[in-house]
């Protein structure tokens, strides 16, 4: 995929990313374009290392967008939770705190879980490169 096929794809919203995915995407395609003109040559090993990163980087970016939705989730109940806990600071009805507190509980439970999720993500990740990937110098 050329940099300009990944722009229209995003444009068209057939990859749906933020700015800084964007420019790891862009990245990545250099990367590649940048392997596959260095190593046209009839070398096996390095042919091998090529079609090694374009599994990895297939395989990555699905993970990557999971993982992104998941952060954005975690936030979305981050910042809910403190808006209960900000509206518990202000109330000064006692019904009404056991009320919010219930809300803020229900919510700081949802966080935990997403973090959890996101954390074992980035594990995964992490193994990954350094099990089946790391003979491949260039992945950040």
């Amino acid at each position: 995929m050329s940099e300009e096929a990944l722009m229209i794809s995003i444009k068209n919203g057939d990859i749906k990313c933020d700015v800084g995915e964007v420019r790891f995407l862009l990245y990545i395609v250099e990367q590649m374009n940048q392997l596959i003109n260095k190593y046209a040559v009839e070398d096996k090993t390095e042919r091998e290392k090529i079609k090694k990163f374009i599994e990895y980087y297939e395989y990555f970016k699905d993970k990557y967008l999971v993982l992104q939705e998941v952060r954005n989730q975690e936030n979305f109940y981050f910042n809910q939770m403190k808006a209960w806990q900000k509206k518990l600071n202000e109330s000064s009805d006692e019904n009404m705190k056991k009320l919010i507190l219930e809300s803020a509980n229900e919510y700081q439970t949802k966080y935990k879980k997403l973090k959890k999720k996101r954390e074992c993500l980035c594990k995964e990740l992490e193994k990954l490169k350094k099990e089946k990937y790391s003979d491949i110098p260039f992945i950040v």
